[in-house]
């Protein structure tokens, strides 16, 4: 629940705004792990945490990664085992708002469906210099397709001014690799000027992100241009027609961008194979309504519950096309298409493994759990395929010792 405790954590901060009555920081005090010993006995690296979920249930999770080499056949395990990354990363540290997902932090609650994502650089097939060209990732479970997806990628363009309301794109230049970040999908923010000068003398003045238009579904990338001629980019509050900027690398196939008016930005998708950022629409709309009624129980209750609108697939991170319903099972595809040099295509078969997490409650009590699968992540930069498999056990059930092990097809 991490934007709850951010705010918990600023209006214990803020006095002044908490009503008579309101518990103090001091009273909000969170309860102990119930898990107190985890034997590992697969020689991966493992996390502990504890997470809040809806209800004001608490739960202890546990964690495993596993890196393998990204290359034709069953996959292997690699030398280097980085392990679980514990807090998302951005490309643009200063304005995390306005920026996509580096890293991915595995630390969350629970996802509902398995996440599937690629980040790194795509490269054209022997480093020839191309215009553009397709690149596809595909998951398949034996004849079953669960992800199918074509990208396309072009050479660095730039959008010029053509009048007051139009802004086109110039024609690519080759190139030999592409970022798979979203600043290079069509996206952005700009400076609105008419409600920045409403704004002119009040509390909110020296803010501009209250006058800042996004487009929710990618702040971070070009081609949201206001209607009067301002962009808030770059670090730039305003645009001059005069000057080119950056536009576009990544997009849809069968839906090409030449102008800023070809995008009806209330129903586009950016373009992309990377993971959302947690306040980017849709995901943003999945963890619920902050109203009224939600800030009166946080300042009432000891632990402010979830919104009562509250979706779990809040929790997962790529994008809707890329999930897959529940858990991995297993010896499943997936293949690679037009992103590295050297190769054309590469396809990796997922190791059948089982994690089991065989608990013992309070009383010695032995209670037999799977992890689920639950994340894929395919690093074109380090060539590696990331696995991550979670259980999420409840205080309720009062497990005090788990015993990690895996069983290899």
């Amino acid at each position: 629940m991490m934007q709850d405790k951010a705010t918990l954590a600023s209006l214990d901060q803020d006095a002044g705004a908490q009503p008579e009555g309101s518990l103090t920081p001091s009273q909000r005090t969170l309860p102990y792990p119930q898990l107190q010993e985890i034997h590992n006995f697969t020689d991966l690296p493992h996390f502990q945490f504890m997470d809040m979920g809806p209800g004001r249930k608490f739960y202890d999770v546990v964690i495993v990664k596993a890196s393998f080499d990204l290359k034709d056949g069953v996959a292997q395990l690699s030398e280097e085992q980085p392990g679980p990354c514990l807090v998302d990363e951005f490309w643009n540290e200063d304005e995390p708002e306005y920026s996509s997902l580096k890293a991915v932090s595995d630390t969350v609650l629970h996802k509902p469906f398995t996440d599937v994502y690629v980040t790194g650089a795509v490269h054209t097939y022997q480093n020839k210099p191309q215009t553009s060209w397709h690149g596809l990732v595909r998951l398949r479970r034996g004849k079953e397709l669960l992800i199918n997806k074509t990208l396309k990628f072009t050479g660095p363009r730039h959008w010029v001014h053509k009048s007051k309301d139009e802004w086109r794109l110039t024609k690519p230049t080759p190139t030999m690799q592409v970022q798979l970040q979203y600043e290079l999908a069509y996206g952005g923010h700009y400076l609105d000027l008419k409600a920045l000068q409403k704004q002119k003398g009040t509390e909110a003045d020296k803010d501009p992100s209250l006058a800042t238009e996004t487009f929710t579904a990618n702040p971070s990338g070009s081609g949201l241009f206001g209607p009067t001629d301002s962009l808030f980019s770059k670090g730039s509050p305003t645009h001059d027609p005069k000057q080119t900027y950056a536009g576009p690398q990544i997009e849809w196939p069968a839906d090409s961008i030449s102008y800023s008016d070809d995008i009806d930005f209330k129903k586009y998708q950016p373009a992309g194979w990377g993971p959302i950022a947690r306040w980017w629409s849709p995901r943003v709309e999945r963890q619920g309504t902050y109203d009224d009624a939600w800030m009166k129980d946080f300042y009432a209750t000891e632990y402010a519950d979830y919104p009562k609108d509250f979706n779990n697939s809040y929790f997962n991170c790529a994008p809707a096309d890329q999930t897959v319903k529940g858990a991995l099972q297993g010896n499943e595809h997936i293949e690679l298409v037009g992103v590295f040099a050297d190769k054309q295509t590469v396809s990796v078969q997922l190791p059948g493994w089982k994690l089991s997490a065989k608990s013992f409650d309070h009383e010695f009590k032995e209670m037999q759990g799977q992890m689920r699968l639950d994340t894929l992540h395919v690093d074109l930069d380090t060539q590696q395929l990331h696995a991550t498999w979670r259980i999420t056990l409840a205080h309720e059930q009062q497990i005090r010792a788990s015993l990690i092990e895996s069983m290899r097809e």
